[in-house]
């Protein structure tokens, strides 16, 4: 679905959206309760033993929640040194924070005699139709810490991989899951291409970054402090507010060229130009997606568009609720441009703007014909990769 889709997206639209303030106003609203196994009261049935800092934690929590969790503001209520490493601290709430009532199902030690450290666990959920179904969006896991007197709360990232193996190749710092071999060679090879891919376009090496390297895309999301999230099989983000990759799948490892592909080119997303399927179009050219070349990727879209012969480009720029091949379509449009104008044409098309009228004026000027003939073009390029094999991307020729 699309709006799976972009949710799984929020950490990329985070670099270049800016929160409104009538999201802002949504939030400052936002329900907080606490669930059947929160003791709020500060006095009662529970002693201390039992109940301990809970009730304390919890305002801390819901009054976070109700006023700076959407802003990502500085605030009292979280890690002064999380503040300082990440301008958008709350990790976690990149992609819980919808707009969508909160339920705080527990505040538990995080570790045995670790009397200064808990675990809060929050559902996010839509109560929807006559009936009242309950439509989880996210689980969040924050820790609630005490700093300079009063709990703060932090991510779940930093402690969960403190004691994960780092490795330093380049620009790139791996941080390895416990269990996973590190592959010294496919790290190298990532850093080389990395740096020939921002050598084709012109712009500066990968800044530094880390690299999170799991198995499933379960440890992933556990790390991030999603312990459930509405599109949660997606096996690699790509953060670039925290000079993040992270990836969940043996298939990619240390060697994911698609977000490498994103953080090479990051000045041109940054510049705030570049249309969404031109981005994840340049990404799946020279990267690949979802653990296939670009040629396969290519042949796999060739045989779905030669099952569905009404699908053209605008049909993909425009459908709401299906992905009708954003990453292949893109790629399409990125590599017919290439071989018509080199590396300066597709710098154009990366600067054409994020509205489809946008992309497609660009579209016209690049090629010098009506955008009747480029949709026919490009549906015509696809399937030619239905009965032959291309040459690799530029950056990828030896």
């Amino acid at each position: 679905m699309r709006g799976t889709q972009v949710l799984q997206s929020v950490l990329l639209g985070l670099a270049l959206v800016t929160f409104c303030d009538r999201e802002c106003r949504a939030q400052d609203s936002l329900r907080v309760v606490p669930g059947w196994g929160v003791d709020t009261s500060s006095s009662g049935g529970g002693d201390y033993v039992s109940q301990g800092p809970v009730p304390e934690i919890y305002r801390a929590w819901s009054t976070y929640l109700r006023t700076d969790a959407t802003r990502q503001a500085p605030t009292k209520f979280w890690s002064a040194a999380e503040q300082r490493r990440w301008a958008r601290y709350d990790i976690a709430g990149s992609f819980a924070y919808q707009g969508f009532p909160a339920t705080v199902l527990s505040i538990q030690l995080a570790r045995s005699g670790a009397m200064d450290e808990y675990v809060v666990r929050t559902l996010f959920a839509s109560v929807n139709g006559p009936s009242k179904d309950i439509k989880p969006i996210a689980l969040t896991r924050v820790y609630a810490v005490r700093e300079s007197g009063r709990w703060v709360f932090a991510n779940a990232l930093p402690y969960l991989t403190h004691d994960w193996s780092r490795h330093n190749v380049g620009h790139i710092t791996y941080i390895v899951q416990p269990g996973h071999r590190f592959d010294q060679q496919k790290a190298r090879n990532a850093a080389r291409f990395a740096d020939s891919t921002a050598a084709m376009f012109g712009v500066s090496p990968l800044p530094k970054l880390e690299y999170y390297v799991t198995d499933t895309p379960e440890e992933i999301h556990r790390i991030l402090g999603l312990d459930f999230l509405v599109g949660g099989a997606q096996q690699s983000y790509f953060d670039p507010v925290r000079r993040m990759v992270l990836v969940g799948s043996p298939v990619f490892a240390e060697n994911h060229r698609h977000e490498l592909t994103h953080f090479a080119l990051l000045p041109f997303i940054v510049a705030g130009r570049m249309p969404g399927i031109i981005n994840e179009g340049t990404a799946t050219w020279l990267g690949g997606s979802l653990g296939k070349s670009y040629p396969g990727v290519m042949r796999e879209y060739a045989a779905f568009l030669s099952a569905h012969p009404s699908i053209m480009l605008d049909s993909v720029l425009t459908e709401a609720e299906h992905d009708l091949g954003i990453r292949p379509a893109g790629a399409a449009l990125v590599e017919m441009t290439y071989q018509l104008g080199g590396v300066g044409a597709v710098k154009t098309l990366m600067r054409g703007g994020h509205s489809n009228d946008e992309l497609r004026s660009t579209l016209t000027k690049v090629f010098g014909k009506p955008w009747p003939e480029i949709q026919a073009e490009w549906r015509a390029h696809i399937l030619e990769y239905g009965s032959r094999s291309s040459e690799p991307p530029p950056n990828m020729r030896r």
